[in-house]
This record gives C-alpha cells, sequence and structure tokens, in this order.
C-alpha cells in the first residue's frame, strides 16, 4: 500500500485534511516538520500530515533540523504532497 506524506501550511490544515482520511478508515499521524523521522513511519500508517508555516518555509535554511528532516524524508518510501489552501 502507498503511504503519502502531506505538508499543510498550519495544524488546522493538516487536521482538516487528516479527518477526511480518517474518515475514510486511514490511519493517520501529524507532527511537526522538525518532529519527523523515519522512526515514526510504520507499516500501519498511511498518512503522514507535516505542519511547516509559510513564515518558517521562507525562512529554513539548509542546517541542522533541516538537513535532519530532508534525509529522513529520502530515507523513507513516501509519496509527498504539498496541500493548498482551498477558498470558496
Amino acid at each position: 500500500m502507498n503511504r503519502l506524506l502531506i505538508i499543510a501550511d498550519d495544524f488546522t490544515g493538516a487536521l482538516d485534511t487528516g479527518v477526511q482520511f480518517v474518515k475514510a478508515g486511514l490511519r493517520v499521524k501529524v507532527c511537526l516538520w522538525t518532529e519527523f523521522d523515519a522512526s515514526l513511519v510504520d507499516e500501519n500508517c498511511s498518512i503522514y500530515l507535516l505542519t511547516v508555516s509559510p513564515a518558517i518555509k521562507r525562512a529554513i535554511r539548509p542546517t541542522g533540523d533541516f538537513v535532519r528532516f530532508v534525509n529522513a524524508l529520502l530515507t523513507c518510501d513516501l509519496i509527498i504532497f504539498t496541500k493548498k489552501q482551498t477558498r470558496p
């Protein structure tokens, strides 16, 4: 089964998206991007939601946490999406 990583710009967006997947019967984990680690990925979870605020996205530099985050992504077999905000 494919596992997805969805990057949202805040917890509200991540949780709102996560609820829809839970309603469909999938297991979801939500965390901050700084807490994401390859050890969080397991066979029982289908969807991983990470929050990265727009201000942080603009300020991220390739140091410390960011390098660890990218390395964790590269070691996981996940399909990565970015959640875009929709407005009626």
